[in-house]
């Protein structure tokens, strides 16, 4: 969510005004696509952003050196 905030400037469900809200937003609306909140950036970076705050554990980076190595991964640009 962090990385999500870092590239977009935004979080990626829309926050309420109540903490309750927020978090029944959280559980059951899909997270806004990085790449909607930010167009330019690089599609590699998006998917990786992506894939990191998906919904259902399994569909997640197993842990945070996966995820940082997915980073790695992704050409770097400068933002």
């Amino acid at each position: 969510v962090t990385a999500f905030e870092v590239f977009t400037g935004a979080l990626p469900w829309e926050r309420s005004m109540s903490g309750e809200e927020t978090a029944r937003k959280r559980l059951n609306a899909s997270a806004r696509e990085a790449k909607v909140m930010n167009p330019d950036l690089d599609d590699d970076l998006a998917r990786v952003i992506m894939k990191a705050i998906e919904k259902e554990r399994a569909d997640r980076y197993k842990s945070a050196n996966e995820f940082k190595e997915a980073l790695l991964g992704v050409k770097r640009q400068d933002y």
